[in-house]
């Protein structure tokens, strides 16, 4: 598969990391987004997803210049992964989706893997690699 050579150097991680330099990631406002999960778009900031009807914006990603002790949803402006591989925050399964299936997004902002596995999922338009670490999948997103 084409992602053997980027994904075999990928060692276990939290959720919210970019990897590949193909990936389209942009910066806005912060308001209360979680980062590793998606995140949608209200009056110009990025802010959780609450529900499944939601259009998310992107991935937040994890900050390498902001302070590791503050919260990362008090960060001012955040990068967020619109396209491009990165590692999200799943729900816990007990099977892990075959490679290069659909996943779902909760109403929380999470994935899942399929569209019955919690509360009112929905389809995105991402697909799975790999687990990285438990709980967190690396996924390829648009």
């Amino acid at each position: 598969m084409a992602f053997n050579n980027l994904t075999a150097d990928i060692g276990p991680c939290d959720a919210g990391e970019a990897f590949g330099d193909t990936n389209t990631i942009l910066s806005a406002p912060n308001n209360q987004g979680v980062v590793g999960r998606f995140v949608k778009m209200s009056n110009g900031k990025l802010v959780p997803i609450t529900s499944k009807d939601d259009a998310w914006a992107g991935v937040l990603l994890r900050s390498i210049t902001d302070p590791v002790d503050g919260a990362s949803q008090e960060y001012p402006i955040t990068d967020y992964l619109v396209e491009g591989n990165a590692s999200v925050e799943a729900l816990p399964v007990t099977t892990l989706p075959a490679v290069g299936a659909k996943v779902f997004m909760t109403p929380d902002g999470r994935v899942a893997e399929a569209a019955d596995a919690g509360p009112a999922n929905t389809e995105i338009n991402a697909t799975f690699i790999r687990e990285v670490k438990k709980n967190v999948w690396f996924l390829q997103v648009g």
